[in-house]
């Protein structure tokens, strides 16, 4: 399944340095192309950022959910703390998620990455990510990626998995 991102700015001219140097604009996704969900957390962080900011097409919620996920978009509402009316009116109209938005797709997008690399297996990511963790206090992971702390702590928990260091 694709997505698309949104589309960027033209490209900026290159800037100055301080030393007379020029610098190249940071590389960002290409104009309006398509790329897959999971690959959002194989672009650059500068580009990440981009996306983030610019905003994603809220379409991405509907996909996320029941492609990458397996669950209802209203469980997924739910776990991120959306308001139904909120995406459902955003996709009426085709305006893009908010860069808060954006940033929350964002961390579940990066984490279902790190945990299908971590556990070498997509639906077994996803299955990880829906079931409560003690290591979490008994919540889901998923249900974490609303703050910024709770993605952190997710984060921090595959990273010691991937590396065998307790927790």
């Amino acid at each position: 399944m694709t997505t698309r991102l949104p589309a960027s700015p033209a490209r900026k001219p290159a800037r100055t340095a301080d030393a007379g140097r020029t610098v190249p604009a940071a590389p960002r996704p290409a104009r309006g192309g398509a790329v897959r969900e999971l690959e959002f957390a194989k672009l650059d962080a500068s580009a990440q950022i981009q996306v983030i900011r610019d905003g994603m097409d809220p379409s991405i919620v509907g996909r996320m959910a029941t492609d990458l996920l397996g669950i209802p978009v209203q469980a997924l509402f739910t776990s991120i703390r959306w308001a139904p009316s909120t995406i459902n009116r955003k996709i009426a109209t085709g305006e893009r998620l908010s860069p808060g938005e954006s940033d929350r797709v964002a961390r579940i997008l990066i984490v279902h990455s790190q945990a299908t690399d971590v556990l070498e297996d997509a639906k077994l990511a996803s299955q990880w990510m829906l079931h409560p963790n003690a290591l979490l206090g008994g919540e889901r992971p998923l249900d974490m990626l609303d703050t910024q702390a709770g993605y952190d702590r997710v984060r921090d928990i595959l990273m010691r998995f991937e590396y065998g260091v307790g927790v």
